[in-house]
């Protein structure tokens, strides 16, 4: 997540002779937390138990490059349906494309889909599709 360094403003003036090692290239890697497999049965549990589940994925999903794996699971379960059916012809373009088209989406949501100034909370109905 987020991080912030606050310095003294007295130590930014301050001088060091740093190791040339230390300006080089460096590639950094993701850790990657698996799920407790506990929590991951009761979700399957929940999702199978489910007459219509509703999938909330964030941006994490794009930026893990996790779209197959959610997609596959989707399609696996066959939970989703409505207008997302007829949205999945879309998986047949390069995952670029898909990508680009997520991200045009994201950046011009709130003009497509307005802004509200607040949450509406879900209703029973939908309140029995989500795990709680």
């Amino acid at each position: 997540g987020p991080v912030t360094l606050a310095f003294c403003q007295d130590t930014q003036a301050e001088a060091y002779d740093y190791p040339e090692s230390f300006f080089e290239p460096r590639v950094w890697g993701q850790r990657r937390i698996r799920p407790d497999m506990n929590e991951l049965a009761e979700a399957v549990e929940a999702i199978r138990g489910a007459n219509r589940p509703v999938i909330v994925a964030g941006g994490g999903v794009l930026y893990s490059g996790a779209e197959d794996d959610l997609a596959g699971f989707a399609e696996a379960g066959r939970i989703l349906g409505g207008i997302w059916v007829s949205l999945s012809v879309l998986k047949v373009l390069p995952l670029a494309i898909q990508n680009g088209l997520y991200r045009l989406v994201a950046r011009n949501r709130i003009r497509l889909f307005g802004r509200a100034d607040l949450c509406n909370l879900p209703d029973a109905e939908v309140q029995k599709r989500l795990i709680q």
